[in-house]
């Protein structure tokens, strides 16, 4: 296992180079435009690739948020908290560390897994041997990952690179105040405190202790989850388009 994880590195080291060329390749070329889907990405474009800055545009992805846009939520009279997570089994995703998580709080909370990946067997095995069988839920890849967001309380995130993060705006379009590390391109997306918080170290205990604090807080979590879906407003897919279509006209 630890052997394909180095060649699986070994692999994105590769591809990321040939990238690289592939894009400065291209930017010789005078109707070539860049679009950076976050600040992280757009500096990584000025000064990684060396684009002028005439042609590389801020815009951030975008959602359907009439698909996702659900009421404002309310942690009160709840037994039981439920965590969700989306995203591919990986080690950037790193499921584990949810897990690790998950072990630093009492039965009352449920960790929802949403999608697949290589190390989706791993992290399976991983919850057996921590005996969480009973709080961890595996759902696998969902038709409506909608549904299950607007049924969970709240959303957890640790990727350790991420270069946007459009599953945090989705969950904030259901409602869902969010807590993450920090992947560099989702920091754009959370403001401390009034969308969700993030987390600079990398401490399960630390991550749990947030969770708690903000469940043992009933205003803050419907202020938090007013603003959230507030926020991801300016990411619909409306707004985006329109936007969109001022690069190409």
């Amino acid at each position: 296992l630890q052997t394909n994880y180095k060649t699986k590195n070994l692999k994105q080291k590769l591809i990321f180079l040939y990238e690289k060329r592939l894009y400065k390749s291209l930017l010789k070329q005078t109707k070539v435009h860049q679009i950076a889907i976050s600040k992280d990405c757009f500096n990584f474009v000025l000064k990684d690739l060396k684009s002028p800055r005439n042609k590389v545009t801020l815009l951030p992805n975008c959602i359907d948020l009439n698909l996702f846009k659900g009421p404002n939520k309310s942690i009160s009279n709840r037994t039981e908290i439920k965590l969700i997570a989306v995203g591919r089994f990986d080690e950037n995703k790193d499921q584990r560390f949810l897990i690790n998580v998950l072990r630093k709080l009492n039965t009352n909370f449920k960790l929802i897994l949403l999608g697949q990946g290589v190390l989706l067997e791993n992290v399976q095995n991983y919850v057996v041997e921590n005996d969480l069988q009973k709080q961890v839920i595996f759902k696998g890849m969902v038709d409506n990952p909608q549904n299950e967001l607007k049924s969970a309380d709240i959303f957890v995130h640790a990727a350790k690179k991420e270069a946007f993060g459009i599953a945090l705006i989705e969950a904030m379009a259901s409602g869902l105040p969010v807590i993450s590390t920090n992947g560099g391109g989702n920091k754009d997306i959370i403001i401390e405190n009034e969308n969700g918080f993030m987390l600079e170290s990398r401490n399960p205990e630390l991550f749990a202790n947030k969770i708690i604090e903000l469940i043992n807080s009933k205003e803050d979590y419907e202020r938090i989850s007013k603003n959230c879906i507030a926020f991801a407003f300016k990411y619909d897919i409306k707004n985006y388009v329109s936007k969109l279509l001022k690069l190409y006209i």
